[in-house]
C-alpha cells in the first residue's frame, strides 16, 4: 500500500505492509504505537491463511492481512468498528 503526506515541499511518499496493520475491537490499553486509527470494515476477503481486511479510516482505505482465527475472534465483517494500530516503524519512506 502507497500513502502520501501532502505538506511541506513536495509529497513525502511512504510504503505501508497490509501485515504491518494491527486490528483490535477497542482502543488498546496498552501499546507504545503512536497511530491508532477509528476505521470500519468495508470488506473481507480472500482465503486459506491470507485473509484480507478492508477499511475505512478518515476517509481513506487501508488494507489489513490476518489469520482466519482473527476473523472469529474480533467479528470482522462488513460494517463492525475496529481499531487499526501501526506502528511508526512500518512507513517505509519511498521519497
Amino acid at each position: 500500500m502507497i500513502l502520501t503526506e501532502p505538506g511541506g515541499e513536495g509529497e513525502n511518499v511512504f510504503e505501508l505492509g497490509a501485515k504491518d496493520i494491527t486490528l483490535f475491537k477497542q482502543h488498546p490499553v496498552a501499546t507504545s504505537a503512536r497511530n491508532l486509527l477509528a476505521c470500519r470494515v468495508t470488506d473481507v476477503f480472500g482465503e486459506g491463511n491470507r485473509i484480507g481486511v478492508e477499511l475505512a479510516c478518515n476517509g481513506r482505505s487501508l488494507v489489513s492481512q490476518v489469520v482466519p482465527e482473527a476473523i472469529r475472534e474480533l467479528d470482522l465483517r462488513k460494517g463492525a468498528e475496529v481499531v487499526a494500530v501501526i506502528k511508526a516503524s512500518a512507513f517505509r519512506r519511498l521519497y
